[in-house]
């Protein structure tokens, strides 16, 4: 008797259904649990990236060599880009903070980093680094004979300019 009221119980009308119910819950809690364990990954990854080029000493001696040929004659940014100068201590310094802001810019456009915090801390800095450096990396596409050098970068900082 005990067993008839149980199998009663069990095939009701209503079991399936919270059978589904339960199933959708389960899905729905996993799929939270992974957007927001994505998204916490990427401000950690955004903000590890960020606090560590602040405390890099290569970076900030590489970034300071960086602003004064930036802020320097146009002229100079231009010859720097010329294939027989590539190999100077200046253009290296130059390829090399470049070629930072072309994978993070990468990473923010993939949405592999945080955009939102990339752009608090740092856009101000692309749009006006990318303004100044733009006739380098002019003369190098054009040297190269390719427009896909720092593209990313370019893409990122027009990005930023349009949405602020």
């Amino acid at each position: 008797m005990e067993n008839e009221a149980v199998s009663v119980i069990a095939s009701g009308p209503g079991v399936p259904w919270a059978i589904f119910i339960s199933a959708g819950a389960v899905l729905i809690a996993a799929a939270a649990g992974a957007y927001w364990q994505r998204r916490i990954s990427r401000q950690v990854l955004t903000f590890n990236n960020i606090v560590n080029l602040l405390w890099d000493e290569d970076y900030i001696k590489a970034r300071q060599k960086f602003i004064a040929l930036r802020d320097g004659e146009n002229g100079q940014l231009t010859a720097l880009a010329q294939a027989a100068k590539r190999d100077s201590d200046e253009a290296g310094v130059i390829a090399a903070i470049l070629n930072d802001y072309e994978i993070v810019s990468i990473g923010v456009l993939k949405g592999v980093m945080d955009e939102k915090m990339m752009k608090r801390f740092y856009r101000s800095t692309v749009i006006s680094d990318y303004d100044k450096i733009k006739p380098f990396i002019d003369e190098v596409r054009r040297v190269d004979n390719n427009q896909k050098l720092f593209s990313e970068f370019e893409t990122l900082a027009e990005r930023w300019r349009r949405k602020p």
